[in-house]
Order: C-alpha cells, then structure tokens, then sequence
C-alpha cells in the first residue's frame, strides 16, 4: 500500500542538508586567524589589565 515513492522527494533534500553541513564543519574553522603575539605586547596587555605593576613591565622588558 504505502511505500517509500511518498518521500521521494526527502532524500535530495536530506543529501542537500547532510553535504553542506559537512562542508561549513570543515571549512568554518579554516578563515580563524591565529594572532601571535609579542612576549611585550602579552606584559602590555597585563600591565593595562592590572595583572602586573610597572616595575615587572620594566624588568620584562629589560629580560626580553
């Protein structure tokens, strides 16, 4: 009586939505910039946060 030719339709569409969803898993991550940076500018970043006061960030910066 009922078959599967009812849903033909549902199978390009679940293909559709299974392919672009490996896809956008695999290509999000690849434009994620990867910043690097300086030991100084990690002891600026500190120091402005108040991790550390000026005398550390002088003698990093005197080390470095």
């Amino acid at each position: 009586m009922f078959g599967f030719h009812e849903f033909n339709w549902l199978m390009p569409i679940s293909m559709a939505i299974f392919w672009g969803l490996i896809f956008y898993l695999l290509f999000s991550g690849l434009e994620k910039k990867v910043s690097v940076e300086s030991p100084v500018d990690i002891a600026k970043r500190r120091f402005a946060n108040g991790d550390i006061n000026a005398e550390e960030l002088d003698e990093i910066k005197k080390k470095l």
